[in-house]
């Protein structure tokens, strides 16, 4: 007689949820990991491109002309004679309803209530635009203590530019530093474009950029990992 192999339905069972059981731990992971390799390659691009242009203007003089706090036309200026004439962009929103968003979080889920964050900027006086590459990027001036105090860049000059970047648009979410914002600031004493964070310790670094931190400073963190952004879990 020929016997005929086959699993039983129990067997199945149990397979299938294995299967289940595999899927439900690695596929939350992959996905993480596409989106942050996605991330880190708009990051840098973004970063490359900004710190560009930046250069640019302060080589012309643009920047040191800055010398009111809060002042959208003379950032509107800026913009419109330096930026837009050395990069592509796809749209540009000068204190307009969706143009940023007032939900934004830190690393440890606080929503961040004192930076001035709503739907139409990111702070007294800033503009934001999209880049052709779909990133939202936010521009507001700051005065040089507080780019020390708050976002770990020494500079003693009067202002400072600091520079959100929402690498996947400010429409989509989460909406949180360390995972799809980040900061970067331009010292208007040195010329440079500088992650935050940049002169604090490495120690005060890599904890701002865990899950109990704000997640402001995890830019530096980030062009020092060679621009990969971390699985915070």
């Amino acid at each position: 007689m020929r016997q005929n192999n086959a699993f039983t339905l129990a067997e199945t069972l149990i397979t299938l949820g294995i299967i289940g059981v595999v899927a439900a731990i690695t596929i939350p992971n992959l996905i993480t990991k596409l989106t942050n390799d996605r991330n880190s390659a708009m990051l840098k691009e973004d970063y490359s491109i900004l710190q560009n242009v930046l250069r640019k203007a302060y080589e012309d003089g643009a920047i040191a002309d800055l010398t009111t706090p809060d002042n959208r036309e003379e950032i509107i200026n800026l913009f419109e004679n330096h930026f837009l004439t050395n990069m592509k962009v796809a749209s540009t929103c000068y204190n307009k309803p969706g143009c940023w968003s007032s939900d934004i979080k830190a690393l440890n889920g606080k929503t961040i209530t004192d930076r001035g964050f709503n739907a139409s900027n990111c702070g007294p006086g800033s503009i934001s635009f999209t880049m052709n590459n779909g990133s939202t990027v936010c521009i507001n001036d700051i005065y040089g203590t507080n780019t020390s105090s708050i976002f770990g860049v020494n500079s003693s000059k009067y202002l400072n530019l600091i520079f959100y970047i929402d690498v996947n648009g400010i429409r989509n979410k989460p909406n949180t530093f360390g995972k799809d914002i980040f900061i970067i600031v331009f010292n208007n004493e040195s010329g440079e474009f500088i992650p935050a964070g940049h002169n604090k310790s490495k120690e005060d670094v890599n904890k701002d950029c865990k899950k109990s931190g704000t997640g402001y400073w995890c830019m530096e963190f980030i062009k020092n990992n060679g621009f990969k952004i971390p699985y915070i879990k």
